[in-house]
């Protein structure tokens, strides 16, 4: 009996510390955005941009800060582009950060700028077509 509460108590403390690390890495969490890191994108375009997601890709242009980091600039409408600083990322995580990052707009500015991390991925920018190396020399 002894031997079956023990199997019992073991596999339920297992069970509980792998949910508990599974909870933690569904979805690539989005931690909070850091605002005003870099020159202002306008708020409208950014949520043109976000609205008709992801009918402005392309992962072509790309850009360095700090002398030897590359940058992508995977989507822009007018003045407002994303930037990454990881190649490839899944389009639903970038859409999340684009998301979190419109809450740094100011409407009555129609302006947004900043840079937020996604957990396990990278680093996420809203800026104006100028604004690779100040997104994440910060």
């Amino acid at each position: 009996m002894k031997t079956a509460s023990l199997a019992l108590t073991l596999s339920t403390l297992f069970v509980a510390s792998s949910a508990s690390v599974l909870t933690a890495r569904q979805g690539n969490n989005v931690n909070q955005p850091t605002c005003g890191t870099t020159a202002d994108a306008t708020l409208s375009d950014c949520q043109y941009l976000f609205d008709h997601w992801p009918n402005f890709a392309d992962w072509g242009p790309t850009c360095h800060y700090s002398l030897v980091h590359k940058a992508w600039r995977p989507a822009c409408y007018g003045n407002c582009c994303i930037y990454t600083d990881w190649d490839g990322g899944l389009w639903e995580d970038i859409k999340l950060a684009v998301d979190h990052l419109l809450d740094c707009g100011d409407s009555g500015k129609d302006s947004v700028n900043g840079v937020v991390e996604i957990v396990d991925s990278g680093r996420v920018c809203l800026s104006d077509g100028t604004g690779c190396g100040d997104c994440f020399e910060d």
